[in-house]
């Protein structure tokens, strides 16, 4: 992606709307909540290290049951000096940003543990409006070209900003409305901090993503960016019945390197009626292709496997086909193998025949398909959805595995309501001794164990006599 860039003064505010009653009512519950004692302090300044007084400070939660992000969860006013303190937080994530008048919105990020008190400074700069045309390579504008998300480096931290992910845990947008380009291939950047690097993608529906990089802020600018066909991947979903109502999908397509402008993770992939669906991206080597849905598994499911990966370029990988697989949730319990005792915070990992897999040159993946990764609770319960067919449960981690080593089920409408009891034991020790080619003791060998379900093994050195 291309950028040449003069810029234009322009100074703005980002307004932002007030607080919802559901906002507060949530901050109220989470404040009275056990261990909502941490405390996130600091002042408002401007480039200079002068305090700014009377700046909006808003305070963003990330709702873990809710699986959404707050916006504008607390507010509050700096005082004469600058200062500001929101008290009564809980553990977890949060981003402050504040605004002042004719100067850009500071964003931050702020991580809190049970009880912690931290100290998060923000300054602010002129806000700078920079305007962007979006053309093809033949110069032609390109009109619809929206920009996905923005990273502003300047006076505080690197943030993003990001509207175009389906999973509300990620998504980032904080009601920042981020442009689209009109007739005439024109856009403008929300308010950026003068003297700031700012890093932006463009998507449409007829070209590859696009990103503009490292783009330095002065007081005037034009940019302009280019955006490239690529190849367009035309997905059909399967049974018709199910795709003529499935609506939207989750796309996870991984580029290598994966920081690239067609690594899409938690995209939007629309569906239409008649199940097709189809996405441009660049042409090259991906380690991921999968597709997502809250109501179904899909399959296939292609990935990297030993420096092999998917291939995607004209007439490689770009008709594909996936199946929508009705999925049920069912609960099951993980239990120690001699006393039958309930066993807390063991990882289940489930997985199902990846069906529809068809391996070949520059389409890799394994023949089980991964579903999820769940945790048990005090009572040793988990619950998952899952598909209807074989699914295949594995109990491994630190210090135990189960027995057998992989429970294999079968999911039906009529079959039994719960998953069976994973009986786990202790992973057993494994000694032995390296000996050199003479047959003397080889002292401080490293020794490391290898296997589809140890990785989480650490390596070992052998002693004196060569004993591990």
């Amino acid at each position: 992606m291309t950028g040449l860039c003069r810029l234009s003064a322009a100074a703005a505010l980002v307004v932002l709307i007030s607080s919802q009653s559901r906002a507060a009512d949530a901050s109220s519950r989470v404040s009275a909540a056990k261990g909502a004692t941490g405390r996130l302090a600091g002042r408002i300044l401007a480039v200079d290290e002068k305090p700014l007084a009377g700046a909006r400070i808003q305070l963003h939660y990330h709702d873990l049951v809710a699986h959404r992000w707050d916006d504008r969860w607390r507010q509050a006013q700096s005082s004469a000096d600058g200062g500001y303190g929101f008290d009564g937080l809980p553990e977890g994530q949060f981003v402050i940003s504040a605004d002042s008048p004719g100067l850009a919105t500071a964003w931050i990020h702020a991580s809190l543990t049970e009880g912690q008190k931290l100290d998060a400074d923000l300054k602010l700069a002129k806000a700078i409006l920079v305007p962007v045309t979006v053309r093809d390579r033949e110069g032609r504008p390109i009109a619809g070209a929206h920009v996905g998300a923005i990273e502003t480096t300047g006076p505080n931290p690197t943030f993003w900003i990001n509207d175009t992910l389906v999973d509300p845990d990620r998504r980032l947008d904080f009601s920042v409305k981020l442009p689209q380009s009109d007739a005439a291939g024109r856009l403008t950047l929300p308010p950026v901090p003068l003297g700031s690097r700012v890093t932006f993608e463009l998507y449409h529906p007829d070209y590859a993503p696009a990103r503009v990089a490292h783009l330095q802020v002065g007081e005037k600018a034009v940019c302009e960016a280019t955006m490239t066909p690529g190849v367009r991947v035309s997905v059909q979903v399967t049974p018709s019945q199910l795709a003529a109502r499935v609506g939207t999908l989750e796309l996870f397509l991984m580029h290598l390197p994966f920081d690239h402008p067609s690594s899409l993770v938690s995209y939007p992939l629309p569906v239409d009626r008649e199940g097709r669906a189809g996405i441009h991206v660049e042409a090259g080597d991906y380690s991921l292709f999968r597709l997502a849905h809250e109501k179904y598994f899909i399959s296939p499911k292609y990935s990297r496997i030993k420096g092999k990966y998917v291939e995607i370029a004209p007439g490689k990988n770009d008709q594909l086909k996936v199946e929508l697989r009705p999925t049920v949730a069912l609960s099951g319990r993980v239990v120690d193998e001699k006393s039958g005792r309930p066993l807390a915070d063991r990882f289940v990992r489930l997985l199902t025949p990846n069906l529809g897999f068809q391996r070949g040159p520059g389409r890799p993946g394994y023949d089980w398909a991964f579903i999820a990764a769940v945790k048990t609770d005090q009572n040793g319960e988990y619950t998952c959805r899952v598909p209807l067919g074989p699914v295949r449960l594995v109990c491994s981690g630190d210090n135990y595995t189960s027995r057998p080593d992989a429970l294999d089920v079968t999911v039906s409408t009529k079959g039994p309501p719960r998953f069976p009891d994973i009986r786990i034991g202790p992973t057993p020790w494994i000694s032995g001794r390296v000996l050199r080619p003479d047959g003397s003791p080889a002292e401080k060998t490293i020794v490391r164990i290898r296997g589809g379900e140890v990785w989480w093994i650490d390596p070992v050195v052998t002693d004196a006599d060569g004993r591990f």
